[in-house]
């Protein structure tokens, strides 16, 4: 035994040096991460596909997230929680979930009435494109929606991949599918009247962008995309360039995020394409202009696709946004994820004048409904004037009246590591509006 502390006693020091070695090697990492200095290039994208994979393994809610205890409570239950049959829009929902490559459709009560399963190896395989198979559950359904004629249309993403946009397609009212563009888009799409598909690329650049020096390379290269009606690529617009041809030009360089260490400096996730009924209430707004939401610049900017530039950009009192729909009057509706200041940088909607600038209308978190989505989150109008919310992280799809009164509210019952799974996005679709579904 004395022999053995003896050589302990001697072995401690080297012990002690080697610990304090390892310490002060994860200070320099992650300094390196911070301030971009060597060795981080070497490892830019493994560290990227790291973070990236951490939101992957961790698909679901969080106890933190979840309020006090009561709130907890709540969430241990799944499926429709609270119904209020006379002032909720009756219909369908819609939703994609962070678990599986799927769209799942429910009606009111909850219960699933079409599940449409959506891997991507298969719309790889079935468009004939050049790229290798990956995993089923390494590819997620970031968005999906059912529109007015029945076809579905499905972003895919590969979170623990960068870049991690993974492509668009579009399927028959029974998941047959009718196309699949296999490029690196993502987040999400807006279809147009004559059928035009409009969405997010990007693609990692490696040389910087003439006119921007202080954007520096390697980072995401960020672009409007135009697919035809059969999903040919026929416009990719970068929206660096959008930028650097307009007038907000130095907006760009002083309100992107150029330290960040991902080279995500601008992270758009969001289009919505302009009507000539929202032109008609937007002095200066045209028809076939697109609004697309910056994360990283806490911004909406209004890209002109004919002279492909920024023609008109605002920031508010939101921060890292999500979702701005463009109402019939004119107004934005957002979903503003930590920009709740009053409530700890909580989350709230937001309806904005894009004239002004100012908040017509608000719904945040109370003492009795807590509401909190740190990431993800969407928001939609519904005919009868109320509010459908995703709340990503909670795994939580709830609908209100404009007087903030919860008159619906679905939890995710698939879980991930014990908590409801995200759900990604969501759509309400009035009872009567899906043929397909009245032909059974």
């Amino acid at each position: 035994m004395m022999k053995m502390l003896r050589l302990a006693a001697r072995e401690a020091p080297k012990a002690l040096v080697l610990m304090a070695f390892g310490f002060l090697c994860v200070l320099v990492g992650i300094a390196s991460v911070r301030f971009d200095f060597f060795p981080y290039p070497l490892v830019r994208d493994a560290w990227q596909g790291a973070l990236a994979a951490r939101h992957m393994l961790f698909g679901a809610g969080d106890e933190e997230w979840a309020g006090g205890s009561a709130d907890r409570r709540r969430f241990e239950r799944s499926g429709v929680t609270r119904y209020d049959p006379a002032r909720a829009l009756d219909g369908y929902t819609l939703y994609t979930s962070w678990h599986a490559p799927e769209a799942v459709l429910v009606d009111m009560r909850g219960e699933v009435v079409r599940r449409w399963h959506l891997p991507f190896n298969e719309v790889l395989t079935q468009s004939h494109r050049d790229r290798a198979a990956v995993p089923d559950d390494e590819v997620i359904v970031r968005q999906a929606q059912l529109l007015p004629d029945g076809d579905l249309v499905a972003v895919y993403e590969r979170p623990n991949q960068t870049p991690y946009g993974w492509g668009l397609a579009r399927f028959d009212p029974e998941g047959r599918l009718r196309w699949g563009v296999i490029e690196h888009l993502h987040h999400d799409f807006d279809v147009g009247p004559d059928g035009r598909t409009f969405t997010l690329g990007h693609e990692i650049r490696t040389e910087p962008r003439e006119g921007l020096a202080p954007v520096e390379a390697p980072f995401f290269d960020e672009f409007l995309v135009i697919l035809s009606p059969d999903g040919d690529v026929l416009e990719r617009i970068s929206i660096f360039d959008a930028f650097a041809r307009s007038p907000y030009r130095n907006a760009l360089l002083e309100l992107a995020d150029l330290d960040n260490p991902k080279g995500d400096y601008l992270h758009p996730n969001a289009v919505e394409l302009v009507d000539e009924r929202i032109a008609a209430r937007v002095p200066g707004w045209q028809a076939g202009q697109v609004l697309v939401s910056l994360l990283e610049m806490n911004g909406l900017a209004l890209i002109d696709p004919e002279g492909r530039e920024i023609v008109w950009f605002m920031r508010g009192a939101w921060h890292e946004q999500h979702d701005p729909d463009l109402l019939p009057d004119g107004h934005i509706l957002l979903f503003d994820n930590q920009g709740d200041l009053a409530a700890g940088m909580h989350s709230q909607i937001l309806e904005i004048d894009p004239v002004s600038g100012s908040i017509v209308w608000r719904f945040a978190s109370t003492d009795d409904e807590s509401f909190y989505s740190k990431a993800l989150g969407s928001q939609q109008v519904l005919d009868n004037g109320n509010i459908l919310i995703t709340e990503s992280l909670r795994g939580r799809i709830f609908e209100i009246t404009r007087s903030g009164r919860v008159v619906w509210e679905y939890l995710n019952p698939a879980q991930v590591n014990g908590f409801h799974a995200y759900i990604l996005d969501a759509q309400r679709l009035p009872a009567g509006s899906l043929p397909f579904l009245d032909d059974n």
